[in-house]
């Protein structure tokens, strides 16, 4: 009688330890799978005592992290197609601000050209208004230049033939404009 005691008493003990050491192996072991990143793993724990308990606590634990999880991701997403957007639109900037630098200089160039034309083209109204317009190659004999038939022999341009407009060694007749 003594061993049937003995065997019951071990079989309870088995029992009881049994049902509070399973839970506990099974809490442990969703433990390691959700450190391991396996976010969705829950535990099925149908205790009511303190080790049930533990495992729904665990349940909503691993719920409130995975859900943070997933709004972290949509944040990140979020805030990567941000990122592309203000580089898209900062590189359009860049563009316009570079066709706009274009312009300006392009802009500068032709108010020069248009300024040196002005002025060209007054040079040129004074000259035929002071020299009377066809008589203007007369009076410029007259102020220094001189026409002389064929090229020089020192010329190393020489053609053959033509006259050409040399300078009087007194120097240059008209001021020179410097821009």
């Amino acid at each position: 009688m003594g061993v049937l005691i003995f065997l019951v008493g071990a079989f309870v003990v088995f029992s009881v330890s049994e049902s509070v050491s399973r839970p506990v192996r099974e809490l442990t072991a969703a433990t390691g799978a959700f450190s391991s990143g396996n976010y969705d793993t829950r535990v099925e724990i149908s205790a009511k005592d303190e080790v049930g308990n533990l495992g729904e606590s665990f349940n909503e634990m691993a719920e409130t992290i995975e859900r943070a999880l997933v709004e972290i991701e949509r944040r990140r997403n979020e805030a990567a197609e941000t990122a592309e957007h203000l580089r898209q639109e900062v590189a359009e900037r860049e563009r316009a601000e570079n066709e706009r630098k274009e312009q300006r200089a392009l802009s500068v160039r032709s108010d020069r050209l248009r300024s040196l034309g002005e002025m060209a083209a007054g040079i040129a109204r004074e000259l035929n208004q002071r020299h009377g317009g066809a008589g203007f190659d007369r009076k410029v004999k007259g102020v220094g230049l001189r026409r002389r038939q064929g090229p020089r022999q020192d010329d190393p341009y020489r053609r053959t033939g033509g006259s050409h407009v040399t300078h009087r060694e007194s120097g240059p007749p008209f001021r020179t404009a410097s821009f």
